[in-house]
């Protein structure tokens, strides 16, 4: 079960089954959703959601989880969430001159 999952019950949210096997990189980047069916994006999102899981592994390194390491992860994480937006978002520029 996903840490997203767990944070999800404790404040009583709804979880499908299909949600609960979804990894936390998943969930966050929506690395299903996909509705024009765009090749690039659903890299784009996997990647980032395959990135995502790597970075949540060092919440298992071993020693003390401070609240220094937990919030450098937090801020990785949404870093990389950031950026697989803006990749995606990229993707619908078009070039046109000005």
């Amino acid at each position: 079960m996903s840490e997203n999952v767990e944070d999800a019950e404790i404040v009583g949210e709804e979880i499908s089954p299909e949600e609960k096997r979804k990894t936390k990189g998943a969930i966050i980047t929506g690395a299903k959703f996909n509705p024009d069916e765009e090749e690039l994006h659903e890299q784009i999102r996997n990647k980032s959601a395959e990135l995502i899981d790597l970075i949540q592994t060092a919440r298992k390194v071993p020693g003390f989880l401070s609240a220094d390491r937990a919030q450098t992860i937090a801020y990785a994480i949404r870093q990389v969430e950031s950026g697989c937006m803006f990749a995606v978002k990229a993707t619908f520029i078009k070039n046109e001159k000005i």
